[in-house]
């Protein structure tokens, strides 16, 4: 995720928020370290994770008339089935 344009890694997630963990370079060298509450932000999502996804989802054609497969196990037997466990 990039919050205004500072490309992050979120580490933990929920319905309606997400967590990140900072290192003193990054705020050392970005704004993040002036937020307060309340402060408006852009937030932006990785385009190439949604394709990832989409790809695990709906299989390589990107078809969507296949089964889909949902969840972490699914996700992982898709993982698995690419060769990357």
């Amino acid at each position: 995720v990039a919050t205004d344009g500072i490309s992050l890694t979120v580490v933990e997630t929920g319905d309606s928020w997400f967590r990140l963990y900072l290192i003193p370079e990054t705020l050392g060298k970005t704004n993040i370290g002036l937020w307060k509450t309340g402060t408006i932000i852009n937030i932006e999502t990785d385009i190439l994770a949604k394709y990832v996804e989409r790809m695990l989802i709906f299989g390589k054609t990107g078809s969507e008339d296949k089964e889909q497969t949902s969840g972490d196990a699914g996700i992982m037997a898709k993982l698995a089935e690419g060769g990357y466990l």
